[in-house]
């Protein structure tokens, strides 16, 4: 996500952004769009297929945008779109997968 980009594509929601907007009431809350396999809530990394990202994509700063979620409807105002390195831990095998007995090849 931290490759240059130019035009739209610097300032407005995709893949890759990290996101700043404010509810109705003022409160203020950063998340990062991430692929289904890498979302985590702890870290606010969610998934572009989450009510929120669909919500929030193509939108750029000053944006009023509506998240329709099963929780109900809310207005939220973009206040900053930005692209930088998403610190995502890389795929290790469960203790104990390694000594998992492996299944014959099939014939």
């Amino acid at each position: 996500p931290e490759a240059p980009r130019r035009g739209r594509a610097s300032t407005h929601v995709f893949f890759g952004a990290t996101v700043r907007y404010a509810n109705a009431a003022g409160s203020e809350r950063v998340v990062r769009i991430v692929g289904i396999d890498e979302v985590d809530l702890d870290l606010n990394y969610i998934s572009w297929r989450s009510p929120l990202a669909r919500a929030l994509m193509k939108s750029g700063p000053g944006d009023n945008v509506v998240l329709r979620a099963p929780g109900g409807v809310e207005r939220l105002e973009i206040i900053e779109v930005s692209y930088e390195r998403i610190p995502v831990e890389t795929f290790k095998e469960p203790p104990g997968a390694e000594s998992a007995p492996k299944s014959p090849p099939l014939e």
